[in-house]
């Protein structure tokens, strides 16, 4: 999956949460898994709204995206302030 996948707005907001997570871990080898979590997620290809949306993170990949994902031990769980599609059509080009 890829970032540009998302919406602009769902860009911003996933760049500065993550800026905001990431930042303190910087100094870590490997940094902490992360889960943003939105009241409601649109997958653009399906047109399905998935309530709640979660997305995991893990480094700079994406690992999983659904109503709830695997929050590994030491996770960090973001809840996002702003609505987030998703469009993995786009993501698999």
């Amino acid at each position: 999956m890829r970032f540009n996948s998302f919406s602009p707005m769902a860009r911003f907001c996933i760049a500065a949460a993550l800026a905001l997570a990431v930042a303190p871990s910087l100094a870590a080898q490997s940094p902490a898994p992360i889960v943003l979590h939105a009241a409601r997620l649109l997958q653009v290809d399906t047109g399905q709204m998935l309530a709640p949306g979660e997305i995991l993170v893990v480094g700079d990949r994406i690992r999983a995206v659904g109503t709830t994902v695997e929050h590994p031990q030491g996770a960090q769980i973001i809840l996002l302030l702003c609505a987030v599609d998703y469009r993995p059509a786009i993501a698999e080009n």
